[in-house]
């Protein structure tokens, strides 16, 4: 069971990294390439390359802000 918690654990990390990676890359790619061509870069589905511009125009923390 340990075993299996370390694992899981290791595995959570690995994917908020990816993510956090995934959110920097696009934020640094020119806004002028197409959500197509981010996603042939990144490895990645457009459809996540939208989803992350969408959070990346709501602020850091996915959120809207109180003023918007």
């Amino acid at each position: 069971m340990a075993t299996a918690r370390r694992a899981r654990a290791i595995a959570e990390r690995a994917e908020r990294e990816s993510a956090e990676a995934i959110r920097s890359a696009v934020a640094r790619l020119p806004g002028s390439l197409s959500v197509r061509d981010v996603a042939e870069l990144l490895g990645i589905s457009h459809q996540r390359v939208a989803q992350v511009r969408a959070e990346l125009a709501q602020g850091s923390d996915g959120r809207v802000s109180a003023g918007g």
